[in-house]
């Protein structure tokens, strides 16, 4: 499901609770942001990109689920 996708290929051989969990630690990773750097100010840290990533991870777990 992710071979043809080079930034998901670490997620090869990842069952449910693997790509749950780690969907979980970017989830607490973003909202740790706010306390760490001044997002508005920071131009290394790039929120939005952060966001879409985590959206790739919430499509791939839908795919997961769906597949037989």
């Amino acid at each position: 499901m992710v071979e043809d996708t080079p930034s998901l290929k670490s997620r090869i051989g990842l069952h449910c609770d693997g790509l749950l969990k780690r969907i979980l630690i970017r989830i607490e990773q973003i909202k740790l942001l706010p306390e760490c750097y001044d997002i508005e100010k920071t131009e290394r840290i790039d929120v939005r990109r952060r966001l879409e990533n985590l959206g790739r991870r919430y499509i791939l777990f839908a795919r997961f689920l769906k597949s037989p």
